[in-house]
């Protein structure tokens, strides 16, 4: 009877304990229902609100979130996440109200399994935002999810355009939340075409370094002479120094583990004499042809001026000026190279001959600015003289020059700015003058006043010492008959007596009364220069 009574009093115990827990669920839920409400009534909370934050809730009404109905796929369960923890940071939903907010978004098979999580004894209800998402994709989220996505990972690859290949890549990496950076990067290269892989992976070389220093310490000094800067920030600091250090080794390890040409871009790039130099010019000069005797005077310019070949594509007329050197010899007149056959001003004055005598192109109509200044030196059309030569014209011209003449160069182009700067070093001139010619500084009294000519170098390059006063040529000892000079160019005397007359007849800008009075020291160098030639 006693053992009766207490398996009574048992069974009592344990309904009543039952009947307290669900009413205490009963209560839970009626709490959630009057705060689901309000949250729904009222989304948020002004006193957390910043001014700016308010008037931007007022003005801005975000849409009406999805529901979600219990779809077991990696895409939807992040992208549901995600949407609600962006709409909550809008609103300012603080960390509780977000699990009250998200439990009224589930439908169907969500709404049940949420409810089953709720009546569960064995575990308290999630209450913060980081137990509702755990419990969350733990029941939604496949299993095996990340080792899925981890194949797919590997099986992308690269079958169209690069755009299409990121936007697959990037709806993957959602599903693999637990890859660094370094391994992302590792796939996403792996999974490129062969030759994008190629150009991603491309590392900065010693040059490109170099010249990003460069550039930086030119500016630094430029700063340092204007009162802007200061010693101590200079940019050649011990790690800078180390790096152009390390990239020159790995630059020199990679030519030698790719059996790089270990003499490309040295002393023995492109062409070292003046020899050399001259038999390419010759073999131009033997064409007989007005684009020839152009290429002729373009490896010229760009020799003896260092210049760029884009740099001569865009010369115009007008730019083409002299300036009378004094005292740097006994030989009056221009200063000529003392070997005929590489004087780039015997060369241009062949080319303009040959264009507006034999060939004969018209002379420049200078009666104002507007019908000459336009007109380029190299030009890339017979028939249309303000086009200019395009790169691969240029390229292609320089190549055969070189192949015919058994000269292997790794540039074309910029080849006369190449070996004219090696040339130059070898035969005396100061680095500051190289650099000087070639434009590699410049600063703002350089460019304004200055005439960018390092008399040093220009001694060299045509021939002589490096120290003044010794330019000699025997052949330009003789002035011509100026009557005979005139009938060179003669349409420089027509146009200097129109621009003489005033504005109404010839212009009269600088540039004008410049670029006769060269074609009247090319006239004398073309009479000097022919007999010898």
């Amino acid at each position: 009877m006693d053992n009766q009574q207490q398996a009574g009093n048992m069974e009592q115990q344990t309904i009543m304990t039952m009947l307290q827990s669900l009413q205490q669920i009963m209560q839970q839920q009626q709490q959630q229902a009057e705060q689901i409400a309000n949250l729904r009534t009222q989304p948020t909370r002004p006193t957390a609100h910043t001014d700016d934050q308010q008037s931007l809730a007022k003005i801005i009404r975000p849409r009406q979130l999805d529901t979600f109905h219990g779809e077991r796929t990696v895409q939807q369960v992040e992208a549901w996440l995600y949407s609600l923890e962006k709409y909550a940071e809008f609103v300012n939903i603080d960390d509780h109200q977000m699990v009250l907010f998200a439990v009224t978004l589930l439908c169907d098979g969500a709404a049940t399994w949420w409810r089953g999580v709720e009546y569960d004894m064995t575990t308290s209800t999630p209450s913060t935002w980081s137990e509702f998402k755990h419990v969350f994709k733990y029941e939604f989220k496949p299993a095996n999810a990340e080792q899925l996505a981890r194949q797919r990972l590997q099986q992308l690859h690269q079958t169209g355009s690069v755009e299409q290949y990121v936007r697959e890549f990037r709806s993957l990496m959602p599903e693999l939340p637990d890859m660094d950076t370094k391994d992302a990067l590792f796939n996403f290269v792996q999974g490129l075409k062969y030759q994008c892989r190629l150009q991603s992976i491309r590392l900065i070389g010693f040059s490109t370094i170099d010249q990003y220093v460069s550039a930086i310490t030119a500016l630094y000094n430029e700063q340092l002479t204007a009162g802007v800067n200061v010693m101590e920030n200079q940019p050649r600091i011990n790690a800078v120094k180390k790096l152009l250090k390390n990239a020159r080794v790995l630059d020199q390890q990679k030519r030698r583990d790719n059996y790089e040409d270990r003499a490309a871009g040295t002393i023995f790039d492109g062409y070292s004499t003046i020899e050399k130099l001259a038999q390419v010019v010759d073999y131009f000069l033997r064409k007989d042809q007005s684009e020839h005797y152009q290429n002729a005077m373009m490896l010229l310019l760009s020799h003896h001026c260092l210049s760029r070949g884009k740099n001569l594509h865009s010369l115009d007329l007008p730019d083409a000026q002299t300036l009378s050197l004094e005292g740097e010899g006994v030989t009056p007149n221009i200063e000529c190279h003392a070997l005929i056959k590489t004087c780039p001003w015997m060369t241009l004055a062949l080319y303009l001959f040959h264009c507006w005598t034999v060939v004969q192109e018209p002379f420049p109509n200078m009666t104002k600015p507007e019908s000459w200044y336009n007109i380029k030196l190299c030009k890339g059309d017979n028939v249309d003289n303000t086009k200019e030569m395009q790169p691969k014209a240029h390229y292609d011209a320089i190549e055969k020059g070189f192949k015919a003449c058994h000269i292997h160069s790794m540039t074309k182009t910029h080849a006369g700015r190449q070996s004219g700067a090696k040339m130059a070093d070898i035969r005396g001139a100061g680095e500051s003058d190289i650099r000087r010619a070639g434009h590699w500084t410049n600063d703002a009294l350089e460019s304004a006043y200055l005439t960018n000519l390092p008399r040093a170098l220009l001694r060299v390059m045509a021939g002589f010492h490096k120290d003044g006063g010794r330019f000699y040529l025997r052949h330009a000892i003789e002035k011509p008959d100026p009557k005979l000079c005139r009938k060179v160019f003669p349409m420089v005397k027509v146009w200097q007596e129109r621009i003489n007359q005033g504005r109404d007849h010839g212009d009269q800008s600088i540039a004008a009364d410049g670029f006769l009075q060269m074609l009247r020291q090319l006239s004398i160098v073309f009479l000097q220069d022919s007999v010898p030639l």
